[in-house]
């Protein structure tokens, strides 16, 4: 069991290692449908400014709710950089967003694909699922479900931008 948990922070280490190496990704990562709309990171949506809650659960497991207040900047995963052959950012007619990317450092190898959805006003929601591959350990799976609420435009002092 300790190295999954091992595993678990080795890979997330590494997605937030990764990242897109333009602004519009590269190639590698699953194919775009032709409805899809390929983005940068400055289009990705803007959730409105103010004090958030967010519930995560990962793998099915008991929500851990935190609060964060919320500059005027786009919706993102994380400090993303090095390490990706593949990073793409995609709008779906029905107005989804679709993360999708390929990492590899050393002998770790991840994928990630993250939809995002809702107004970005009032809620939104967040569904990620990473695959992480150490060289001679079968690959592990991590699903994470995160919803965020809006709470008001008053952040409470101290707490300035996205957490």
């Amino acid at each position: 069991m300790r190295w999954r948990a091992a595993l678990v922070v080795l890979g997330l280490g590494l997605i937030a290692a990764c990242g897109p190496k333009s602004e519009q990704g590269s190639g590698g990562a699953p194919a775009a449908k032709s409805s899809d709309q390929v983005i940068t990171a400055a289009e990705m949506p803007r959730p409105r400014p103010g004090y958030w809650e967010r519930r995560v659960s990962a793998d099915g497991g008991v929500p851990r709710v935190t609060h964060f207040c919320q500059s005027d900047a786009p919706a993102t995963i994380g400090d993303v950089g090095r390490g990706c052959s593949a990073f793409t950012y995609r709008r779906t007619l029905a107005g989804r967003v679709l993360i999708d990317a390929a990492c590899a450092e050393g002998p770790i190898s991840t994928t990630l694909h993250v939809t995002m959805s809702g107004d970005f006003n009032a809620s939104y929601a967040t569904d990620s699922e990473m695959s992480l591959t150490l060289q001679g350990h079968p690959p592990q799976r991590f699903v994470t479900h995160a919803e965020a609420r809006y709470l008001g435009a008053d952040c409470p002092p101290g707490d300035a931008g996205a957490d």
